[in-house]
This record gives structure tokens, sequence and C-alpha cells, in this order.
């Protein structure tokens, strides 16, 4: 299990397999979330089966954007950011 972290949007500790803290997590749209959610498996599944380097490297860069777009989405609109 992982250890908790902090946040990237506002820097809350983020619990071991959340990207966010959970305070930000619940301000995350359902589409956003999904696609990371997705990203996540696939590029875990890819790393358990042990495909080709540029498979893994594939799914991994597509889990890396959706974070993007999910932290992207937080610092716009999120209302957990510190004043």
């Amino acid at each position: 299990m992982n250890p908790s972290h902090p946040c990237p949007v506002c820097q809350d500790d983020a619990p071991p397999g959340f990207l966010v803290c959970e305070a930000c997590s619940l301000e995350v749209p359902a589409a956003l979330h999904i696609a990371w959610k997705s990203a996540s498996h696939y590029a875990a599944a890819a790393a358990a089966a042990k495909k080709d380097r540029a498979r893994i490297a594939t799914t991994q860069a597509a889990e890396e954007q959706a974070a993007k777009k999910i932290i992207s989405h937080l610092r716009q609109h999120g209302s957990a950011i510190p004043a």
C-alpha cells in the first residue's frame, strides 16, 4: 500500500490510491475521474503483464495526461484552493 501524499491542488493529505485529497476528489467531474481511473488500470495491467516498453510508456503517458486534466480542472474551478 502506498503511503499518503500531499494533494497537488491544496496540499492536504491525499489517501493511498487517490490522486487528490478527499475534499478535492468530491469536485472532480465524473468523466474526468473515470478517464483517469481507466488509464490508471490500463497502465498497471500493462506493467503487470510485462508488455513491451512502448506499450507501458503509452499507457503511463495516458494516465499522466488524465491526471493533469483533473489537476488543471481543480486549479481552475475547485473550491479547496488555499487563499
